[in-house]
């Protein structure tokens, strides 16, 4: 079933999880999500005592609004400085030449990519919302971390 949402155990390397934190925007956004994890956690306990939940939905909020921003507009983000590079002289965006069949088949991977991350970060955002699973559950480090894996696979 999600088979197409999660990469396969195959391809979730000791080196793509390497690359992943060689990264600084992955870097960023994987402490990003963990400090929305660990408010989850301190959300839950709140939730105990009955001030949890409505807090907990701000942080569902705030964790949909920066990382969904960031997921959407990380395909974008790099095939400009891949094409910066190509320009430069480098190869910093990857292996499409410049010729009008490969260009589409690029197109057409980014669009399968764009929307597979967005029913993961929709399925990630449904989890969340739920008001106890989602503050136990760490799906924002989650989603962060499959972005990124998925990112370096497919670059």
């Amino acid at each position: 079933m999600l088979g197409g949402i999660l990469p396969s155990s195959g391809q979730i390397t000791k080196k793509a999880l390497l690359l992943v934190l060689a990264v600084p925007e992955g870097l960023i956004m994987l402490i990003v999500a963990a400090v929305l994890d660990i408010f989850g956690l301190v959300c839950f306990i709140l939730s105990l005592f009955g001030v949890g939940i409505p807090i907990s939905f701000l942080l569902d909020a705030a964790g949909f609004s920066s990382i969904g921003v960031w997921a959407t507009t990380r395909p974008l983000v790099r095939s400009t400085i891949g094409k910066i590079g190509e320009k430069a002289g480098g190869t910093l965006g990857g292996n499409e030449s410049s010729t009008g069949g490969s260009a589409m088949g690029g197109i057409a991977k980014k669009g399968i990519g764009l929307g597979l991350g967005a029913m993961r970060l929709v399925v990630t955002f449904l989890i969340e919302v739920i008001p106890f699973l989602g503050d136990v559950f760490p799906g924002w480090t989650f989603f962060v971390i499959m972005t990124l894996v998925e990112g370096e696979i497919t670059s």
